[in-house]
Order: C-alpha cells, then sequence, then structure tokens
C-alpha cells in the first residue's frame, strides 16, 4: 500500500510514497469560496517546497446532514520528523495565511479521498464544479 503513482503534465509517472508514518497537514476551510488567496497561497508555497497536496470535501468522508461542507487541502510532508510541515507553516503564517482548522489527516484519507492538486483551478466543488474559475 504505501506506493502512489502520480502524473505530470507529461504524463511522465513519478512515484509519490505516501507511508502511514508521514505527516498530512490538513487545513480545513468552512467558506473556502471567501478563502481563495490563502488557499492559493497553500497550494504555491507547498509546491515551492516539493510536498504534494492533495483536496478532498468532508462530504466526501462522512455524512454530514445539516451541516456545511468544508474543504480540506492535505499537504504531504515526507517526514516522520516531529518538525515535519514547520516549514511550510511558518512561510504561510508570515504571509497571513487564514484557515479555519488545521489536523492531522490520515494516510488512507489522503490516498483515498484526496484529488492531486496543482494549481488552484482544479479544485472541483462536490457537484465537479470548478470552484474557483480562472480570471
Amino acid at each position: 500500500m504505501g506506493n502512489v503513482e502520480r502524473y505530470e503534465a507529461a504524463s511522465r509517472p513519478i512515484k509519490e510514497i505516501c507511508l502511514p508514518n508521514h505527516f498530512y497537514a490538513a487545513y480545513i476551510f468552512d467558506q473556502p469560496s471567501s478563502h481563495q488567496k490563502d488557499i492559493h497561497t497553500i497550494i504555491d508555497e507547498a509546491t515551492n517546497l516539493g510536498y504534494p497536496v492533495r483536496c478532498w470535501w468532508l462530504s466526501q468522508a462522512m455524512d454530514i446532514q445539516g451541516t456545511p461542507d468544508r474543504l480540506i487541502v492535505c499537504v504531504h510532508h515526507p517526514s516522520h520528523d516531529e518538525n515535519a510541515g514547520m516549514d511550510l507553516y511558518e512561510k504561510l503564517h508570515i504571509q497571513g495565511t487564514e484557515f479555519d482548522e488545521l489536523e492531522a489527516a490520515a494516510m488512507e484519507e489522503y490516498v483515498f479521498l484526496g484529488k492531486r492538486v496543482s494549481e488552484i483551478e482544479t479544485i472541483k466543488d462536490p457537484f465537479s464544479e470548478v470552484l474557483f474559475k480562472k480570471d
């Protein structure tokens, strides 16, 4: 279980090794449409640091009847070091990036629910509509 192939624009397979002891930082947004800049910053900074990013909706993971859906933007930090993710977190803090919650996701959530994100325009809502249109 741990190896996941992903494809870049040129369709070259790149191995992303997912292990249970890696850190999967889940940045959670209650109203993602009002956090476009923050989500964009997370994706860009994680990519600049070489960390893969995936996203999913809470409704894809559980039945949330009667509560608003939440967007989870999850960054894979391929380390089991206790400081894993702090480099990204500090960059986001300096830039004033806001999110509603930060939690650790399980590898299984990341692998089975997450859809790869390289640009904010690739994020779709639960109905497969693009959440953020290109300007």
